[in-house]
């Protein structure tokens, strides 16, 4: 009998501080608590066989040439950017019957969830490097946004 369970696949942002300096820089208050900030790869509502996905133990490390800071949703903004590996780790769990509730797949690392009322306009693009430690696996959480620390 398979064991079936919904599936959080992220990668923890290792230099996150580097990335809330920046913010700072540009502005931005109620940041996320450097122990918050992350790249999402997998969020399957729809439960699936854990045991055909292996975690990826390595670090990435992304280098920035350019990012693009926006809203996503009603509060939250985000440091968007291109990853060829992080497009293929996130098809290859939507191959694997991951669900999916976005039409498509943007790599980013969230900033802050109270950024409805910021001037985009005005915040250069981050242009650091992104560190993210290895893969970890857990169980869809639907109530994760209540357990959101902000460090200012």
């Amino acid at each position: 009998m398979q064991n079936l369970k919904t599936l959080y696949v992220y990668r923890p942002l290792v230099n996150a501080k580097e990335l809330l300096k920046w913010a700072e820089d540009q502005g931005f208050e109620k940041i996320l608590d450097p122990s918050d900030m992350h790249v999402t790869i997998a969020f399957s509502k729809d439960k699936v066989n854990w045991s055909q996905f292996k975690p990826r133990e390595s670090k990435i490390t992304i280098k920035l040439n350019s990012s693009t800071v926006k809203q996503l949703g009603e509060d939250a903004v985000v440091v968007a950017f291109d990853s060829d590996l992080l497009q293929k780790r996130w098809k290859e769990f939507r191959d694997g019957g991951c669900s999916w509730d976005w039409p498509s797949y943007q790599p980013h690392v969230s900033i802050t969830y109270h950024g409805s009322n910021l001037n985009l306009k005005n915040v250069k693009p981050y242009t650091g490097t992104l560190v993210f430690g290895p893969e970890i696996f857990k169980e869809v959480d639907l109530d994760w946004k209540e357990k959101v620390k902000n460090e200012q």
